[in-house]
């Protein structure tokens, strides 16, 4: 399992370029209750997370809930 998670190879964020984080990480439960944690990058500039787009309203129309 650890071979196939290190063959998945890296990822570069083009906002933290330089910087590689494993596509593939493996914690056991071991280790994640003495406090590790899976690498990525943190610090991630805004651009990274886009805003869903808004909804607009219809005004007089109430949608049922049957199926």
């Amino acid at each position: 399992m650890n071979q196939e998670a290190i063959a998945a190879g890296f990822y570069e964020p083009d906002a933290l370029p330089g910087n590689q984080y494993p596509r593939v990480q493996i914690l056991t439960i071991e280790q994640l209750l003495n406090g590790d944690q899976p690498d990525y990058p943190r610090f991630a500039a805004p651009q990274t997370f886009r805003r869903a787009p808004r909804r607009k309203r219809q005004q007089g129309v109430q949608q049922s809930l049957d199926a």
